[in-house]
């Protein structure tokens, strides 16, 4: 199960769409549980596990935002935008700082 609906609609409508090199790409990309017992949030609770890319995952060096710690990731973005004008495509998987996108900050 993952952190939203719209992340398994965005997984579902690539694989019907994409040939096996973009298929191999979407399986690189998918969100996963991402260990960081190495740090700690700014705010609330501790977290041990994130969702996020593994393949863009870096491990920051102070408090800021990676790549890695937003899903759908930039890479699975630009493969689903060439269906843009796919009557099934949500605008939701092509906006960079959606609210619902999984967003971390860490020391």
């Amino acid at each position: 199960m993952s952190m939203h609906d719209w992340i398994d609609e965005l997984i579902g409508f690539l694989l019907e769409r994409l040939d096996d090199d973009g298929v191999a790409v979407l399986e690189a990309h998918l969100p996963t549980r991402v260990p960081v017992e190495w740090c700690k949030p700014v705010q609330g609770p501790l977290v041990t596990m994130v969702w996020g890319c593994e393949a863009c995952w870096q491990k920051p060096e102070e408090y800021r935002r990676t790549p890695g710690d937003r899903w759908p990731c930039a890479t699975l973005r630009a493969l689903a935008r060439p269906f843009a004008q796919d009557p099934d495509y949500a605008d939701i998987w092509w906006i960079p700082d959606h609210p619902d996108y999984a967003d971390f900050w860490y020391r």
